[in-house]
């Protein structure tokens, strides 16, 4: 008498994390509709100003590809923006860099979402710089508005 051969069960594979509803390593594309970039040095204001060093250039109708990051953040061509833990909705989600010793500049975004299936619809970039030469300082904001 033979004896039942028995059938290895593959071991199920861990669920991917996601971050407010987005899987590690996803990818999409929006286009850039507008931005805006000011700077005030002392006390001159410049709109529109020159986008400062450090900040990814885009133009309106530019394509911009983001991925999520094995951590959550919200990475693209210049520029990785952590994943706000608690800022997540189900029409958004938040990315923070706070200035740090490390990286005076702060960079945050806002990924906005279509409430019905969660595919990303749109975006608000926000980049600030400071710059101190002697007494005078320069803060300079470049914002990017995208939508799918």
């Amino acid at each position: 008498m033979a004896l039942p051969l028995v059938a290895a069960t593959p071991k199920p594979k861990p669920p991917v994390p996601t971050f407010g509803g987005f899987a590690k390593g996803a990818k999409f594309s929006l286009n850039v509709t507008d931005f805006d970039s000011s700077s005030i040095t002392g006390q001159v204001t410049t709109n529109p100003a020159p986008i400062p060093a450090g900040v990814p250039k885009f133009k309106v109708g530019q394509k911009v590809s983001f991925t999520i990051g094995p951590k959550g953040e919200l990475t693209g061509t210049g520029f990785k923006i952590l994943f706000l833990p608690g800022s997540a909705s189900i029409a958004s989600n938040g990315y923070i860099n706070l200035p740090s010793a490390k990286n005076p500049q702060p960079f945050a975004a806002t990924v906005f979402k279509n409430t019905t299936t969660g595919a990303p619809s749109g975006a608000a970039l926000n980049f600030f710089t400071f710059k101190r030469k002697g007494i005078i300082f320069t803060v300079s904001a470049v914002t990017y508005i995208l939508k799918s």
